[in-house]
């Protein structure tokens, strides 16, 4: 094999590896209920909630969700989920690239000692085009909290006087959603604030308002993004108006859901380390170039008008990764 074949061999791996890369599921895209994990009449019921966000779901790409409680020396799976990019033919949940998507299902797992020390994960089998892609399994969830069966299990052997658990339980939930502005605007689209994420917590907020016996819904936070281009000044005044303008907007939801919940909200004017993680999952020909650009310069506007002086770059920026930074509020 000649020198240039095998540096072509080598050009090839790289970018099957760099096209794996641009799948990845998070720890923060699933709700779990309860968490952690607890044991009913000897099962452990739990029901899962995933978000992927906007742009990252790839087209082409199909996923089986696992999930699976892992104990010290053992483990269990529960039924798996298949999820479908939009350009996949099919008869599984489709999960949008420009919208992404939300979905549920619920498990059972039958109860075993082992799980009172335990975590619950979901594992992946993806594939793009037919070729297996590697997503890491991610923990979602701990468990098992046992107390009813320990309890059970003492009744049958010994005489005990029960009296009424004084304990209560909090268990802490979280959803977001991204709603995104066109570029050097501010103003809340119905196109999003009509997208199957923010929907969903819309839903999620009505749901909590009518169940106050079983929920209290603690506030809701805000964080508004101007993207690095543009100028500090331009992005400040922009910023600002986009967390105001979503701050009104959630204001009026918890309204229409009588809910009683505290609104926070903050901005960012030039939101650049959401800038890097962009392009970092970029299909970039020059991304290397950008971050290293990142890294040798703190001050902002030093930054942006070195990227600037990258005419190509620059304009391939303003394709991919600056359209997605625009601005978002979760």
């Amino acid at each position: 094999m000649t020198k240039t074949s095998r540096l072509a061999l080598l050009c090839a791996g790289v970018l099957m590896l760099a096209s794996c890369k641009n799948f990845q599921v998070k720890e923060e895209y699933f709700v779990v209920n309860p968490n952690p994990l607890e044991v009913q009449g000897g099962e452990v019921n739990y029901t899962v909630t995933g978000t992927f966000p906007e742009k990252t779901f790839i087209k082409k790409v199909v996923c089986t969700a696992t999930p699976e409680l892992r104990w010290e020396g053992g483990s269990v799976k529960g039924e798996p989920v298949t999820l479908q990019g939009e350009k996949i033919t099919g008869n599984n949940q489709v999960i949008e690239w420009k919208e992404g998507g939300t979905f549920t299902y619920n498990g059972t797992f039958k109860y075993q000692p082992e799980m009172a020390k335990s975590e619950l994960y979901v594992t992946f089998e993806a594939t793009k085009k037919g070729k297996p892609v590697e997503v890491e399994p991610v923990k979602i969830a701990d468990g098992v909290i046992s107390t009813a069966e320990l309890y059970a299990e003492t009744a049958k052997g010994a005489n005990t006087a029960g009296s009424k658990d004084a304990f209560q339980r909090i268990i802490k939930q979280a959803q977001d959603a991204n709603i995104m502005f066109v570029i050097q605007q501010a103003n809340v689209r119905s196109s999003e604030t009509n997208s199957d994420a923010v929907k969903a917590l819309k839903e999620s907020l009505k749901n909590y308002a009518a169940d106050t016996k079983n929920y209290a819904i603690d506030n809701l936070e805000i964080s508004a993004y101007a993207s690095p281009d543009g100028g500090f000044k331009l992005n400040d005044k922009l910023a600002a108006q986009r967390e105001k303008n979503a701050a009104n907007y959630a204001k009026n939801e918890v309204k229409k859901a009588k809910a009683n919940a505290a609104i926070e909200s903050k901005y960012t004017a030039q939101d650049w380390d959401g800038f890097k993680s962009l392009v970092e999952q970029s299909n970039l020909q020059d991304k290397d170039l950008i971050i290293r650009v990142l890294s040798m310069y703190d001050d902002p506007e030093k930054r942006e008008a070195e990227i600037k002086n990258l005419s190509a770059v620059y304009k391939d920026l303003d394709q991919e990764p600056l359209s997605c930074l625009q601005g978002s509020c979760c």
